[in-house]
């Protein structure tokens, strides 16, 4: 997995934006970027299909947003990186919240990955519960 060129590329795609939303999903394919998705300050139908929000907020999280742009709902051969970036450029946790790995083990991701502070992170599910491994 090359981490580096995904933490790349979220540094551009913050350079482009204008809001104070900095976290991406990136779903791949082997190391190919099927699709993006960003934390976005709206909503969408599909969120209020699953127990996604349990916030209470109407923001879009990035895998939400990756999720509907890839339009599948089938994922078993796919890898979901999750990745924050703070206002200093350096990564942040992202680790996703209920309601997202709730839609990530619906739709199957064969591995997930998130960012923490100066590394990231696999999750695997071992019996009914995640465990977070060091990745990289």
């Amino acid at each position: 997995m090359d981490f580096d060129r995904l933490v790349a590329l979220s540094l551009n795609l913050e350079k482009q934006k204008k809001t104070r939303y900095n976290h991406y999903a990136f779903i791949l394919r082997h190391n190919t970027i099927l699709t993006i998705g960003m934390n976005r300050k709206r909503s969408h139908p599909k969120c209020n299909q699953t127990p996604y929000n349990t916030t209470g907020w109407n923001d879009l999280h990035a895998e939400m947003d990756a999720a509907i742009r890839l339009g599948r709902t089938n994922c078993k051969s796919l890898t979901i990186v999750v990745m924050r970036i703070r206002s200093n450029g350096k990564l942040g946790l992202s680790k996703p919240c209920p309601g997202c790995m709730h839609l990530i083990e619906q739709l199957g991701f064969k591995k997930v990955y998130y960012s923490a502070e100066q590394n990231f992170m696999e999750l695997r599910k071992v019996g009914k519960k995640w465990l977070s491994l060091t990745a990289y």
